[in-house]
C-alpha cells in the first residue's frame, strides 16, 4: 500500500524533476513506479523523480486498458523488473526534458543498463536518471525503419557490473556523456576514481565530472 493507491483509476498530472510533465489515467502503483495510460501510451515513471502529483479534474474520464505491454509486471512492479521485461522491446526513454531516445534495452546491470539506439548505437544509461519509459505500440519501429535494419540483438560489448567499472576499463577511449549536451562532456576518458571522471576535451583541457550526475554514456567508435 502506498500513498498513491487512492489515486488508482483516476486521471492525474505528474511533475517530474527537470520540468517533465505527464498526464493520464493511473493504472498501477508500486514503491518504485507509477504507470499511467494516456489513452494511447503506457508511461512508466520512477517514483524517485516525482516532484508533484495532482488530480487532473479537467480530463475526460477514460476506461482502463484491457491489456498491458508487460503482463509479468502485475505482481509488484520495480524498475529492474521493468527494464528486464523491456529487453528487445522498442521503447521511448526520457532522460531529461530535452533528451528523448528511442530503441531497445539489451542488458540490465547493477546500476545501469545498455540500450541500442539507431542514432547512437550502444548507450549506457544510469538507473537513477531514467525519467520515464514508454513502450512502442505493437509492430511500430523507430523512425519507420524496417526491422531488418534495426535487428533486436544483445550488445556484443563486454559489460562490467557497475557503470564505474565499465568506465574504468574504457580509459583512453573517446567518449560522449549526456548525448554531448555541452562540449565539456565530449572527449577522451582519462581516468575514473571514487565516482570522479577525468576527461580531456578536444582543445586538451582537463575536465573533472561527477559520475553521480552522468545520465548517459556513449562511445562513438562502438
Amino acid at each position: 500500500m502506498t500513498l498513491f493507491d487512492p489515486l488508482l483509476g483516476k486521471n492525474i498530472f505528474i511533475l517530474l524533476s527537470g520540468e517533465i510533465r505527464h498526464k493520464g489515467l493511473l493504472i498501477d502503483v508500486s514503491n518504485e513506479l507509477l504507470v499511467i495510460y494516456s489513452g494511447k501510451d503506457f508511461i512508466y515513471v520512477p517514483v524517485h523523480h516525482i516532484q508533484k502529483v495532482l488530480l487532473d479534474d479537467e480530463a475526460e474520464q477514460q476506461e482502463e486498458p484491457d491489456f498491458s505491454p508487460f503482463d509479468e509486471l502485475d505482481e509488484g512492479i520495480s524498475l529492474r523488473k521493468l527494464l528486464t521485461s523491456a529487453k528487445g522491446v522498442f521503447v521511448e526513454l526520457q532522460i531529461s526534458k530535452n533528451q528523448v531516445i528511442h530503441g531497445y534495452v539489451t542488458n540490465v546491470l547493477n546500476d545501469y543498463f545498455a540500450f541500442h539506439s539507431p542514432i547512437y548505437q550502444t548507450l549506457f544509461i544510469s538507473f537513477q536518471h531514467l525519467k520515464s519509459l514508454i513502450p512502442y505500440e505493437k509492430n511500430q519501429i523507430p523512425f519507420g525503419l524496417e526491422l531488418k535494419s534495426l535487428p533486436v540483438k544483445p550488445s556484443q560489448i563486454s559489460l562490467a557490473r557497475s557503470l564505474e567499472e565499465q568506465l574504468r576499463k574504457s580509459a583512453g577511449k573517446l567518449i560522449v556523456f549526456d548525448l554531448g549536451e555541452t562540449p565539456a562532456k565530449i572527449g577522451k576518458l582519462e581516468k575514473v576514481e571514487n565516482q570522479i571522471i577525468k576527461l580531456t576535451t578536444a582543445r586538451e583541457n582537463s575536465t573533472l565530472l561527477s559520475l553521480k550526475h552522468i545520465k548517459t554514456v556513449h562511445f562513438p567508435s562502438e
